[in-house]
Order: C-alpha cells, then sequence, then structure tokens
C-alpha cells in the first residue's frame, strides 16, 4: 500500500476542506462506531474472499491488529442479499438487497438489518464503460442525506471512493487495490481516510468486486 500513501495523505486535507465546506463533521452512515476516528492517520482494512459456494464471502481484517472485524455472507447470485456481522457480537451490522444483478445497469439498496427496522441507507447504481465501472451512491438515511453523491471508480485490480463527482469538485475518501490470484482466493487492501464510515465503503468494495466479477461472467 506504500505507493498508494501520497494521494491518500494529499486527499486526507482536501476532506477536510470539503467537509468545512459542506459544513461537514464525517461521512456517518452504519453508524458511529464504524467511522474511523480523526485521530488516527487512516485505516487500513484487509477483505479476504472466503471460498464458498453462495460466492458472497468475505473477512475483513484489520492489518495492524490483524483482528478479524467483520465477516459477510449471503447467496449473492441467487437469494440476492448479503449480510455483515460484527465478529466481536456475531450482531448483524447492515444488509444489501440486489436488484438486477446481471443487467445492464446493476442496483443495490444497503439497509439496516432486520433486527434494526430494516432502514433505507444508500441506493447504488452501477454501470460499464470499457474496461471499467463506475458505481454511484444516493444517500438517503437522515444522517446523511444530505451528502454529496459517493462515486466510485472500480478496475479489475484498483477502485477509487470520492465524496462528490471526480470531474467536479470530487473527494477521495478511499481506495482499493487488489492482489488477483488464478488460484485461490483474492484479497483487496483498502484504505479510508479519518471522518469516513469504515464499514460502508468495505461493502461497496464487495460490491463494485461483484460488479466487474459479473460483467466477466456475462459480458455485459
Amino acid at each position: 500500500m506504500e505507493k498508494s500513501s501520497a494521494p491518500i495523505c494529499q486527499f486526507e486535507h482536501q476532506l477536510g476542506r470539503c467537509i468545512a465546506q459542506h459544513q461537514l463533521k464525517r461521512v456517518l452512515v452504519v453508524g458511529e462506531d464504524h467511522v474511523v476516528p480523526y485521530d488516527q492517520h487512516r485505516r487500513a482494512l484487509l477483505i479476504c474472499q472466503v471460498p464458498s459456494f453462495s460466492g458472497g464471502d468475505h473477512d475483513v481484517i484489520d492489518t495492524n491488529t490483524q483482528q478479524i472485524l467483520y465477516r459477510s455472507s449471503g447467496k449473492v447470485l441467487w437469494s440476492k442479499e448479503l449480510e455483515r456481522r460484527d465478529t466481536c457480537t456475531g450482531v448483524p451490522i447492515v444488509a444489501v438487497r440486489s436488484k438486477d444483478p446481471f443487467g445492464e445497469y446493476a442496483s443495490f439498496d444497503i439497509c439496516l438489518p432486520a433486527n434494526e427496522g430494516g432502514e433505507l441507507l444508500t441506493r447504488i447504481k452501477g454501470r460499464r464503460h470499457g474496461e471499467h465501472s463506475t458505481l454511484e451512491g444516493t444517500f438517503v438515511c437522515e444522517s446523511a442525506r444530505h451528502l454529496p453523491l459517493l462515486v466510485v471508480k472500480a478496475g479489475f485490480v484498483d477502485m477509487f471512493f470520492y465524496l462528490g463527482h471526480p470531474a467536479g469538485h470530487g473527494v477521495l475518501i478511499g481506495r482499493m487495490e487488489a492482489e488477483r490470484h488464478l488460484s485461490g482466493s483474492d484479497t483487496m487492501s483498502l484504505t479510508v481516510v479519518p471522518g469516513v464510515d469504515a464499514v460502508l465503503l468495505v461493502y461497496i468494495c464487495v460490491l463494485a468486486d461483484f460488479v466487474q466479477r459479473t460483467d466477466d461472467l456475462t459480458g455485459w
């Protein structure tokens, strides 16, 4: 992740200016506990694909402590649902419902789990162009409705997460670099800047990866 440190440092300062401009304190969507504190330089997470028939299993590891923070599971291709749990408590944190994942425009709803009311948090739409995909997230929940559009530029080995459109005044709030393996499981290294909801970016990272893989299978 060393090669991405300089741009991430640069955009941490830009995020601070963006937050001041929009009078934001943080990018809060799922919950306070998942926002990277400002006294941390940044948070580095490793998203490890777990071999499974469902295709939706991942472990999310804090690279500093090597602790598994979150675990996702769900039959994305069949039941069109994915759930992420806190590994310490075993309690569901957030759920995803996919809509027409094989269509020309993939669509996903990120929600609170059913035991917390199932409130819609963010609506994600994806589209394909060339060798890359773009995912755009509209914040629906009360805590984040005032935020600009979330834009994800996703390639096969990297992703860039922007608050606001990168062609305008968008600010980079996260970056992913992947290690792909012909045999064995892939891993994705995700860096999240302070003040940003890490669980949200982890989930969108998994979804963007799913969109890329779906395209490889279907050729849409």
